[in-house]
């Protein structure tokens, strides 16, 4: 028993003492840290002014709205086996299959409204024909449906993988008033639904369309009238923008119209990136703040003298007077200043620093009232990347 005490003891005794001496330890490397960590921080943090550009963008989403007209009747009794997925629409091209049989688009103003076979006239014939030459099987366009129209249905009905009967069936062909065209099939066109005849299965675009951005009130109001947007409709194409005319509707959304800057259409020459869709939508880059280029410092740096002037201090403690620009993102666009300057954040072992104005924090009231709190992120990050 009282080896057992014994040895419990002198486990107890080892255990406080390995548990001072880590204690010990690691208070004399907190303190080796700490002396490190004091003896190497700078005694001033400073930047050097460099070109740059400041604004401030949102982005939002763009809606594009255009109105549509039905322009062709499916004729063919059936399920929808295939629905066409293309942007554009041209002659030939085919619009949907019902139960399998294809449905072909076709330039022109007259609607197919029957059979057409040999010996049969009119301008329907006549469409067909025009048809057939631009598919690459040219036959005389005179109206009237004989042998070499015939043989023109037959040898486009084998290229095309169809039964070569020299026979045109009703609702084969749809005829479209414009081609190539961006399209929008009508909502009873989409596969596996089941038609009767007499849907309406194409639309096309009726008008001119319309950008808007329909915002909550509080993204509303951070955009001027007048802003410039930018509304990206591809890698390539870029569509440029105003915000215009605004509303609100009942529940408080409000919706911002977008025009283009000469008055004419937002997607101008390049509609067609719109589809046959009703609504579409684009992203949308509003520029708050517009951009501004030259000489740049950080915010921090910028100092409000007691009669409002601005200035800066160099590092050998030169007061620069300085006008602001404009701000953003914690930077400030001056003039008064030289490319590569170096200019004096902060720092405890300038004087002049600590004799600085009480009123340097009006600063705001020459920059983007937003831009204080990137002003002191910037001037943190600077302070620990020097460090």
């Amino acid at each position: 028993m009282r080896t057992q005490r014994f040895v419990r003891r002198l486990a107890f005794t080892a255990a406080l003492a390995l548990t001072a001496g880590a204690a010990w330890w690691g208070g004399q490397v907190t303190m080796a840290n700490q002396v490190e960590t004091v003896a190497e921080a700078p005694s001033m943090v400073t930047a050097t002014v460099q070109y740059a550009s400041v604004g401030r963008t949102l982005t939002f989403m763009a809606t594009a709205t255009q109105p549509l007209a039905p322009v062709a009747i499916n004729s063919v009794p059936g399920i929808v086996t295939s629905v066409q997925d293309s942007a554009s629409t041209y002659s030939g091209d085919v619009l949907f299959s019902v139960a399998g049989q294809p449905v072909f688009a076709v330039q022109g103003d007259t609607p197919f409204f029957r059979d057409m076979g040999p010996g049969l006239n009119g301008e329907d014939i006549r469409q067909l024909q025009e048809a057939l030459t631009h598919w690459g099987f040219p036959v005389e366009a005179s109206g009237s449906f004989g042998p070499a129209t015939t043989a023109a249905v037959r040898n486009w009905q084998a290229a095309t993988g169809q039964a070569r009967t020299g026979l045109v069936p009703l609702g084969s062909l749809l005829a479209l008033p414009q081609l190539p065209a961006a399209i929008h099939l009508g909502s009873a066109i989409t596969a596996a639904q089941q038609l009767s005849g007499g849907e309406n299965a194409i639309y096309v675009s009726a008008g001119q369309p319309e950008f808007s951005l329909v915002l909550m009130a509080e993204q509303a109001g951070l955009i001027p009238d007048g802003a410039a947007v930018d509304i990206r409709a591809s890698d390539q194409v870029v569509w440029p923008a105003i915000a215009s005319q605004r509303s609100v509707d009942a529940h408080g959304h409000t919706t911002i119209t977008l025009t283009a800057p000469d008055g004419g259409l937002v997607c101008a020459d390049s509609c067609d990136l719109l589809g046959g869709a009703e609504r579409s939508t684009f992203v949308a880059t509003v520029f708050v703040i517009p951009a501004t280029t030259g000489p740049a410092l950080p915010v921090a740096a910028v100092h409000t003298s007691a009669d409002g002037t601005t200035f800066v201090r160099l590092t050998d403690g030169q007061q620069i007077d300085v006008r602001v620009i404009s701000s953003g993102d914690g930077l400030a666009i001056v003039e008064g200043l030289d490319l590569g300057q170096e200019v004096v954040l902060f720092g405890h072992e300038a004087s002049a620093l600590q004799n600085s104005d009480p009123q340097d924090d009006a600063l705001q009231d020459h920059l983007d009232p937003a831009d204080a709190a990137d002003a002191n992120a910037t001037a943190d990050a600077d302070a620990h990347a020097d460090a």
